[in-house]
């Protein structure tokens, strides 16, 4: 019988131990990664979508909250131009409201700017101080029924305050100013000051001496006037204002606007905007699909989203109640596009907020 060496065997040991996988182990093994492998792409690609949906809803929660945030702020402080790194440098007047002209805006998805409702946070320019009103001869009877030219000067005496004061309160007094004349004396009824508005006409306000000249448009007798930037015109209270003012209690001050709005030029992310003062736009919160706007007033005593309700009395208004509703970015992914929201049944995520806001330094009469 032959017989091999304890070498031969040991060599054909190696030999088949360098030899690795055969054919069909390699194969094996390839389908079964192919197969693990693809379930795992598969779980991936189905879970991505979902983790980019939960990101966008987070983000959107943020951007709703941020919003809120800012509006509160500034609706509490009535306008004044609030922030935390400028306090409120002076006392508030109101708020107004104009609401949507296009009701179904929803239906469409076709969001523009007259889908969304805006209003309007009054208060007086910090730059420019109460100043008594008058004629150049220093008297105190103006005609109110049409245009006229009016005369600001420093309350008591008018030479008690700089020249170069009036050259830069002139300065502060363009035409399409707004200006509130108030009459505060002793006989008005219930104690209630009269007011009316008032807007400043070309070419705008000159020095003239100890006073400033303003060409005005008055909005008693005739009515509103041709223009009023900031739809506070008021009849009612037009109606009560008089020709006689008393330089010692009467007063005129200038009139700021800072604007919440929702810029809908961009229908695929219409902007929710303020505009300060000076006519500068921040935005605040993009992918804006609702932003209604309703007010408690003093004289209905009741929430409305309709300013005909209490007359358009701007100063009654005491409480605003704002909703915002904003959507994530519209989905492209061909798998998800078949998700409808149930607000406006578009492509996408949507989240609402309602909130309101009591503007503590709003007068209370």
């Amino acid at each position: 019988m032959r017989r091999y060496s304890n070498q031969q065997t040991v060599s054909r040991s190696s030999r088949k131990a360098l030899a690795g996988f055969s054919l069909i182990e390699l194969m094996v093994a390839m389908s079964v990664f192919l197969i693990v492998g693809g379930a795992v792409v598969a779980l991936v690609r189905r879970h991505v979508p979902l983790f980019n949906t939960a990101q966008n809803q987070a983000g959107l929660n943020v951007t709703l909250r941020n919003a809120v945030a800012q509006l509160q702020m500034e609706v509490v402080n009535a306008g004044s131009s609030y922030s935390a790194a400028n306090p409120m440098p002076f006392w508030p007047i109101g708020a107004t409201i104009q609401t949507a002209t296009k009701p179904n805006c929803q239906l469409t998805r076709n969001y523009v700017s007259s889908c969304f409702d805006r209003f309007s946070l009054i208060d007086a320019d910090p730059n420019l101080p109460a100043l008594a009103p008058g004629d150049q001869t220093g008297k105190v009877n103006i005609d109110t029924s049409g245009n006229a030219t009016i005369y600001l000067t420093f309350p008591g005496n008018p030479a008690n305050a700089p020249t170069s004061s009036y050259d830069a309160w002139a300065t502060l007094l363009p035409a399409g100013t707004e200006i509130m004349l108030v009459q505060g004396g002793t006989d008005m009824p219930a104690g209630q000051p009269r007011i009316t508005v008032t807007v400043v006409q070309s070419p705008g306000a000159v020095r003239s001496g100890n006073s400033v000249q303003v060409p005005i448009a008055l909005t008693s007798g005739t009515g509103a006037p041709t223009q009023d930037p900031m739809g506070i015109y008021d009849a009612g209270e037009a109606a009560r204002f008089t020709s006689v003012f008393n330089p010692q209690l009467d007063y005129a001050i200038k009139l700021n606007s800072t604007v919440y709005s929702v810029d809908g030029t961009d229908i695929t992310n219409p902007k929710l905007i303020r505009t300060n003062p000076t006519g500068t736009q921040d935005v605040i919160a993009e992918q804006v699909v609702g932003f209604n706007v309703g007010a408690w007033s003093s004289i209905l005593q009741n929430y409305t989203k309709k300013p005909s309700d209490y007359n358009n009395d701007w100063a009654s208004i005491r409480s605003l109640q704002i909703q915002l509703i904003a959507r994530t970015i519209p989905n492209t992914d061909q798998n998800i596009t078949s998700f409808k929201n149930t607000y406006d049944q578009g492509p996408y995520q949507v989240q609402g907020v309602s909130v309101v806001i009591n503007p503590r330094n709003l007068n209370t009469n």
